[in-house]
């Protein structure tokens, strides 16, 4: 019998259902009085006992006081889970809209500054051309006059 309480806490710790903290602690132990307070009043109502009024006050203010505990507890847990989420999702953002951006804006000016040398490296190598064509066309005239 121990071994399968010790499974049992085993797998909600896993599953992450074991209260951690002392607010999650101390709302489930007033849902559990809660609860217990709900069952005297009912098994009091079935036996037409005199307590069953007795408790209804108790039973309401521990009932708002455990659902506003749980309303914490629960947006403390959703947020842990939700920033975690949210922060990966402003990270990949911020990659796209600012790293992206200047990878392709380095990677045109790269594009541009090749095909600009290579524009350059045409028009000198037909400059030059063109300078040993006039040359040779000196040379010609020379040579034929």
């Amino acid at each position: 019998m121990h071994s399968r309480w010790r499974q049992l806490r085993a797998y909600m710790k896993r599953q992450g259902l074991v209260p951690e903290s002392r607010l999650a602690r101390f709302t489930l132990y007033l849902l559990g009085v809660d609860v217990f307070l709900i069952l005297y009043q009912w098994v009091m109502v079935k036996l037409r006992g005199p307590g069953a009024a007795s408790v209804d006050g108790w039973i309401w203010f521990l009932s708002y006081l455990s659902a506003f505990l749980f309303l914490i507890v629960a947006l403390r847990w959703f947020r842990k889970r939700l920033m975690w989420a949210l922060r990966n999702r402003l990270i990949v953002t911020y990659v796209f809209i600012g790293v992206i951006p200047v990878v392709l804006l380095i990677g045109l000016g790269l594009l541009m500054l090749y095909l600009f040398v290579g524009q350059f490296a045409t028009y000198v190598a037909s400059s030059d051309l063109q300078m040993e064509i006039r040359r040779l066309d000196a040379v010609n005239e020379r040579l034929a006059s």
